[in-house]
């Protein structure tokens, strides 16, 4: 699981590229391109992989890495095994960063925007809800790599162990913050976007609920 600790660095990437946002819902589109990036990247590497692969091989590269093959065959098998990897790497990349709301990481500031924005949630109670899911998940990912570890089978699971414990360090870290009411000093939640997006939650949905209640008289009138 090198690939895992890679996707650290996916959250900081886009931010260097694209810059800080001053807007919710474009600190949400930033946190989405990150993963992004991987698509293109992987489809590169793909079609590397296809361009040298031998005449044997499916269009789909193995997820087995066959050092044997890849020092045998010179320059082209080197280069087909190395796309093949690069080609999974993405892939790892993008759903552990996309799918996976893991605070700090971008999946975690992908829901926690989200709660905010789409169901309304107060900065908060977005903040709790996202510190206790990736809470949840760095907790899995650190009773996974010690039962494999017990099971003589740790390997690169060790690092999604470490990972597992910054993850779960950082979120009780938000989730201090959250129940002490001190989000201002947190580097996301803290951010004035989402303080902005809170309001703006609450005064599309206030709009909206005034939208049916006028509705309702009309129809009573009618």
């Amino acid at each position: 699981m090198v690939s895992c600790g890679l996707a650290l660095l996916s959250r900081t990437k886009c931010a260097a590229v694209c810059g800080p946002t001053d807007d919710l819902k474009g600190d949400l589109k930033t946190s989405l391109a990150g993963p992004l990036t991987h698509i293109p990247m992987g489809l590169f590497w793909w079609i590397l992989y296809v361009a040298t692969k031998g005449a044997d091989k499916a269009l789909w590269p193995s997820w087995a890495v066959n050092l044997v093959y890849m020092t045998s065959g010179g320059a082209r098998t080197f280069v087909e095994v190395l796309s093949a990897y690069v080609v999974y790497l993405n892939l790892v990349l993008f759903c552990f960063n996309l799918l996976i709301p893991a605070y700090p990481l971008d999946g975690g500031r992908v829901f926690g925007s989200s709660l905010i924005l789409f169901l309304g949630m107060n900065n908060r109670k977005a903040a709790k809800v996202t510190a206790g899911t990736a809470m949840l998940i760095g907790f899995g990912m650190i009773a996974y790599a010690l039962a494999t570890l017990l099971m003589r089978e740790a390997g690169g699971q060790l690092l999604l162990g470490f990972i597992g414990v910054f993850i779960f360090y950082q979120s009780w870290e938000l989730w201090l913050k959250a129940k002490n009411d001190d989000l201002g000093n947190d580097p996301i939640f803290g951010r004035q976007c989402y303080q902005d997006g809170e309001t703006s939650a609450n005064a599309t949905a206030a709009t909206e609920m005034g939208t049916a209640a006028q509705q309702a008289d009309e129809r009573e009138i009618i």
